[in-house]
């Protein structure tokens, strides 16, 4: 009496359980990356066609030169001064307004390095007051 194998092997794969699991990794991935939120700085950009209008602002100007001023929000006061102490100067310029109130206003020349700009959106980070970058109308 012959013994016959009854179990043969078989070379197909069945791909069926590999999608499924791919499919789940997408959505996992899909879902977890939109809760991550970008390390980014939150800015209030003005629109060409309308005008931001800031109940208190204080503006900083930086001319083609690289000199910086500061302006009280009245606009009457302009003192010129060195861009290592903006951060302290704009902290007590902003000490006597309310919180989250007053607006840091950048007035910058066109041909001012982005890196220039981005150091005063930094320090308003940090302080946690709105910057806004003014801009000409078209």
């Amino acid at each position: 009496m012959a013994i016959q194998k009854t179990s043969k092997v078989r070379a197909d794969f069945s791909m069926s359980s590999l999608t499924d699991i791919i499919f789940l990794l997408l959505i996992f991935f899909l879902l977890t990356s939109t809760v991550v939120a970008p390390n980014a700085l939150k800015l209030v950009l003005p629109k060409h066609s309308e005008q931001t209008l800031a109940k208190q602002t204080i503006n900083v100007y930086i001319d083609a030169d690289n000199n910086y001023s500061i302006s009280k929000p009245d606009g009457s006061e302009m003192e010129t001064i060195d861009p290592a102490n903006l951060e302290k100067l704009l902290s007590q310029k902003l000490a006597s307004y309310p919180k989250y109130d007053a607006t840091i206003v950048i007035n910058a020349d066109e041909n001012i390095p982005i890196k220039d700009i981005t150091a005063i959106m930094s320090i308003g980070s940090r302080i946690k007051q709105k910057v806004i970058l003014a801009t000409a109308h078209e």
